[in-house]
């Protein structure tokens, strides 16, 4: 088992940035900064939920890794909330109250919940992530990001593909029930998703003068959302074969291109631990 690494990254959220950061795509990047409005409070929900499952995993190793993970996503989600914070400043001021409701969604879990829920909700969130991550580089998606913006979300791309498997190795460690973390992963996905669309619906309609002043009317509107669904439509399998028999995250190929991505990211960080 390879250790993870911790790169500490240091980005200029003070130089100009537009909302809209996928060239030429509006809409994506609305939907993307919605689920960085999600990613603030669930990743910081799974290391709630990693940190209570260490002192019940007897394997040093995966243990070691776990706290790595933790590190990893508290590296994550302190981005997101700057990021978030930015956004805010371009005319959004009601995310403020959004990433409070979205707080408490993942309080009232922490509190409500087992730790097998949580550590079935990590996985299925890991390995949804990890599928669209892989789809989104071959559609060359991580292309069209631009400045700071795109090092952010490039960055967050390397380190969940290097993390994987880890939340699936923990909840195997400990539970192994297949048939409960499919259940779980049918809930997680929807409850994940509709939050992040929520949001990104939020900041299109707050952006919707703009977007149409600036990119076209309604119709070239409507045929950026149709290439959006069927691109997207690409990852369904992806997304199906995690619940198929002897699924197991580790099975995810690394292109070259990824492993670039991660060599450049772990040279520009400012500490690698």
């Amino acid at each position: 088992m390879s250790r993870l690494q911790v790169r500490h990254m240091q980005f200029d959220y003070d130089q100009p940035f537009e909302p809209v950061f996928l060239r030429g795509k509006p809409e994506a990047s609305h939907y993307f900064t919605g689920f960085s409005i999600v990613l603030h409070h669930l990743e910081p929900y799974m290391i709630r939920s990693m940190k209570q499952a260490m002192p019940l995993v007897t394997d040093d190793a995966l243990r070691d890794n776990m706290e790595q993970f933790c590190r990893q996503e508290a590296q994550h989600f302190q981005q997101h909330k700057r990021f978030n914070d930015a956004m805010a400043s371009k005319g959004f001021p009601d995310l403020k109250s959004l990433e409070e409701e979205n707080r408490l969604v993942y309080k009232h879990l922490s509190e409500t919940k087992s730790l097998k829920f949580h550590l079935a909700y990590a996985e299925t969130f890991e390995s949804l992530a990890s599928a669209a991550i892989v789809h989104e580089i071959k559609n060359g998606l991580v292309d069209d990001t631009e400045g700071f913006v795109g090092d952010i979300w490039r960055w967050h791309f390397c380190e969940e593909l290097e993390h994987r498997a880890l939340a699936y190795d923990v909840y195997q460690h400990l539970y192994g029930d297949t048939a409960y973390r499919t259940a779980v992963g049918f809930y997680a996905r929807t409850h994940f998703i509709k939050l992040g669309l929520r949001f990104g619906n939020y900041l299109l309609r707050a952006d919707e003068q703009r977007i149409l002043k600036l990119y076209g009317g309604r119709w070239q509107q409507a045929v950026r959302i149709w290439q959006i669904l069927r691109d997207q439509a690409g990852l369904i399998p992806a997304v199906l074969g995690t619940y198929k028999p002897g699924y197991s995250p580790h099975d995810i190929v690394i292109t070259p291109k990824m492993e670039e991505m991660t060599r450049q990211y772990t040279e520009q960080a400012i500490r690698v631990r």
